[in-house]
């Protein structure tokens, strides 16, 4: 039998990096029984806002996203960047399953989406907001 290894019920410092209001590390979590999963949503969030070759110790990390800044606002354009998020969260954030990648706002300057994922070995969903500027 293979056990499960992805983490529920984790805590770890929250992106962005921050301090919470007594001055300590703002932290994040993953609580299935309270349904917290703020730390999967941050996960998401530092994966396709970090572009590739950004990570020194790890140059395959991230997404190819910030690239949309330098080409044109066309829908076609933003619609092959979209698709490549699920295969970038599969390779980088195995605990959960893309369900729909919603546009909510899409200007020269801005993009902003819903990532609606499932979290898997849970059966719980949840969603994250992304906002490339």
């Amino acid at each position: 039998m293979v056990e499960n290894k992805l983490s529920f019920g984790v805590t770890g410092a929250s992106y962005p990096f921050r301090l919470d209001g007594s001055g300590r590390v703002a932290v994040s979590t993953v609580d299935l029984d309270t349904e917290d999963v703020s730390h999967i949503s941050e996960s998401i969030q530092q994966i396709l806002e970090t572009p590739i070759g950004s990570r020194f110790f790890n140059h395959t990390f991230g997404s190819e996203l910030r690239s949309l800044l330098f080409k044109p606002n066309a829908p076609e354009t933003v619609a092959i960047h979209l698709s490549s998020v699920r295969d970038v969260l599969r390779k980088w954030e195995p605990r959960v399953q893309v369900i729909s990648i919603d546009i909510v706002e899409q200007t020269d300057s801005l993009l902003r989406f819903i990532v609606s994922y499932l979290l898997v070995g849970a059966q719980a969903t949840s969603t994250a907001e992304v906002v490339i500027l």
